[in-house]
């Protein structure tokens, strides 16, 4: 909770905006330079697509998805405060209000959590926008997808910063709550889906096979052999015959 009042900005005066100096990159080369083959689609080895829209088609991964997003997002919001007397709740805080009240028109807490959550989880990042009002106080959460965030390093007053280029505009860290997965810079993070995809891959593939299976009541493939040198027209004649003296369901 401490993270997330430092991201709110409450009881801190609103920085000035600094002169940026933007790299010359056009919006291609923003979205490609992070958003490459980590959050693409992938053929596995098993013949599965494998995204993270199309991995929630296995069972596993969309109760894995749901249940840390949904224990996560019934946790308590609450404000506390420890003096002589002990712990308590501070509901003098500026941001005591906001977390009684919902966060946006659009969202509950719950729902925009557990959001925030499932795109982390599957895409490897999950972003949130803080709106503010004159005097720097937070007025409202914007969830953000995968692709309409994208952090990005720039040079402010002649150093590097992190920010964030939403929209066409480029957004302060302050103003961006973002949670990654497994990443190896601490700033982006890897989508889970995407690194385990073959797993996921031979799952899916592995139900569907079986389902093929059952549909064409247990009955497996049948196999033909000829010691004779057929030619095209043989072949196709001779596997008309088959197919009309056999029942369709024979053939998986």
């Amino acid at each position: 909770m401490g993270n997330l009042l430092t991201y709110l900005g409450f009881g801190k005066s609103v920085p000035p905006v600094l002169p940026v100096e933007k790299r010359s990159m056009g919006s291609i080369e923003f979205d490609n330079s992070w958003n490459g083959s980590w959050t693409s689609s992938s053929t596995t080895s098993a013949g599965e697509l494998i995204n993270p829209e199309t991995a929630l088609l296995h069972s596993a991964v969309y109760a894995a998805v749901n249940i840390i997003s949904d224990t996560i997002a019934l946790l308590p919001r609450k404000i506390m405060r420890k003096d002589k007397k002990g712990d308590y709740i501070d509901e003098a805080h500026p941001l005591f209000n906001f977390l009684e009240t919902e966060p946006s028109p659009y969202y509950t807490w719950y729902s925009l959590m557990h959001a925030w959550l499932n795109n982390a989880l599957r895409w490897g990042n999950g972003y949130i926008k803080i709106h503010r009002n004159g005097i720097g106080r937070v007025v409202r959460l914007q969830l953000l997808e995968h692709h309409e965030c994208t952090p990005w390093f720039q040079k402010v007053s002649g150093q590097e910063e992190l920010w964030y280029y939403v929209h066409g505009q480029m957004i302060p860290p302050r103003d961006i709550l973002h949670i990654t997965c497994l990443g190896n810079d601490g700033v982006i993070g890897k989508s889970p889906i995407t690194l385990a995809r073959e797993s996921i891959g031979l799952g899916l593939a592995a139900s569907r096979t079986m389902s093929n299976f059952y549909k064409s009541g247990l009955k497996s493939k049948a196999v033909f052999s000829t010691i004779e040198n057929l030619t095209d027209e043989s072949f196709d004649h001779l596997k008309t015959q088959i197919k009309s003296s056999i029942t369709e369901d024979f053939f998986l």
